[in-house]
């Protein structure tokens, strides 16, 4: 089923329930939800060169939260960090927030989310340059949702196995273990609760002293980029997983973390709503960050470890979209300029992966 349905029938509910809550940014992704694909949207003219069928289409809205939206924008984006790979063992570091923030983290999502990611290099690259005397590089996501979809903001930061060395220049290789966690931990603690002192907010009293973070080797880094890109450019739940209304609930399917099987959870309409709406970042908030030697200003120290390391690049492959197909033949239709478009009543500018590197 499609997401725009259920916007329709229990919209009204969510905004008696959490009318108080609703940012604009949340405001802007239901109002993308609700007209994607619809007749509020503009028409696209398809004619196929084939069999010669015309039909018109809506025009999606491109929100980044949407589950129908974006999905050619990450496969650009993995393809781009498939080009920037090196032949060594990856890492996958996770750092969470644990859960007495979180509250804080959806009152001030920009601030904290910025800080979460900030605060996970700045730990990283610390290890690094002290014990090691190396610097690394990492490509940071940011992810605001557990398995089951609750909100659980955390970062994770794949990392190739090794650094420059910053005395003699020369790539210092290191495999299947990088940092101990506990003690990534607890630095990571110290510099975010610092970092949210100087912007002014308080942490709660009852703020653990242990927190989580994982470091784990991923091998090649493969299956770890393609997990990043999976949520990277659209929604948390796919329209896939959306089962069905029943009655004023709403069905969907998740994947269990510990035994890999599919389950089923069932919430109020208006708590499905609120449940998604709680993964809506800030507008123009980066949840893709770039560090280190991945960084897009340091392409001449990547460059240099590349030929060390004896790195052939692929050639640089066309950019290509999903054709549209032919509901008759099958074959690829054309797209032509539209000549009946209703007015768009949703004005969504798409980000480039391009875009989405860098730091703050």
């Amino acid at each position: 089923m499609r997401l725009s349905e259920i916007v329709d029938r229990f919209e009204p509910a969510l905004k008696n329930a959490y009318s108080a809550r609703i940012s604009s940014d949340m405001h802007r992704a239901l109002r993308c939800w609700r007209h994607c694909r619809s007749d509020h949207m503009p028409q696209l003219d398809c004619r196929c060169e084939a069999c010669s069928a015309q039909t018109q289409l809506p025009q999606a809205c491109g929100h980044r939260a949407c589950p129908h939206c974006q999905h050619d924008v990450g496969a650009d984006w993995l393809a781009q960090q498939r080009r920037l790979r090196l032949p060594v063992d990856y890492f996958l570091l996770t750092f969470t927030l644990p859960a007495q923030l979180r509250s804080l983290a959806r009152r001030h999502p920009r601030e904290v989310y910025a800080a979460l990611m900030q605060c996970a290099w700045q730990t990283l690259a610390q290890f690094a340059r002290r014990g090691r005397g190396v610097e690394l590089g990492a490509t940071a996501v940011l992810h605001t949702h557990s398995r089951t979809r609750d909100y659980h903001p955390h970062v994770h930061l794949v990392i190739p196995g090794g650094g420059l060395n910053l005395d003699s220049g020369q790539w210092k290789a290191k495999r299947r273990y990088l940092f101990n966690s506990q003690n990534l931990a607890r630095v990571f603690r110290a510099k975010l609760l610092q970092r949210l002192r100087t912007l002014g907010l308080s942490a709660p009293p009852d703020t653990p002293k242990d927190w989580v973070a994982h470091c784990a080797c991923v091998g090649d880094g493969e299956q770890a980029l393609a997990y990043l890109a999976r949520y990277l450019y659209r929604g948390v739940l796919s329209e896939a997983d959306m089962l069905g209304i029943d009655g004023e609930n709403v069905r969907f399917r998740y994947r269990d973390a510990k035994t890999g099987e599919l389950r089923a959870r069932c919430l109020p309409g208006a708590d499905f709503l609120w449940l998604l709406l709680a993964h809506v970042l800030p507008r123009g908030f980066r949840r893709c960050r770039s560090y280190g030697l991945l960084h897009h200003r340091r392409n001449v120290l990547l460059q240099r470890v590349q030929l060390m390391l004896r790195v052939v690049l692929p050639p640089a492959e066309p950019r290509t979209r999903r054709p549209l197909l032919c509901r008759h033949c099958g074959q690829p239709m054309r797209i032509r300029p539209a000549t009946h478009a209703r007015p768009c009543i949703v004005s969504v500018r798409t980000r480039t992966p391009a875009e989405d590197h860098g730091t703050v």
